[in-house]
């Protein structure tokens, strides 16, 4: 299979997916800090 190179829109796309994962993951960490302080 030969390579093809990502579209711009792909690109956008990985892009924002990651950044909303990193995002996410830390406002949820974030988030059960703030609600459970007796957790950590």
């Amino acid at each position: 299979m030969e390579y093809e190179p990502l579209l711009p829109v792909e690109l956008s796309l990985v892009r924002w997916s990651i950044g909303i994962g990193v995002g996410s993951l830390f406002f949820l960490y974030y988030l059960s800090q703030w609600l459970f302080p007796s957790g950590h």
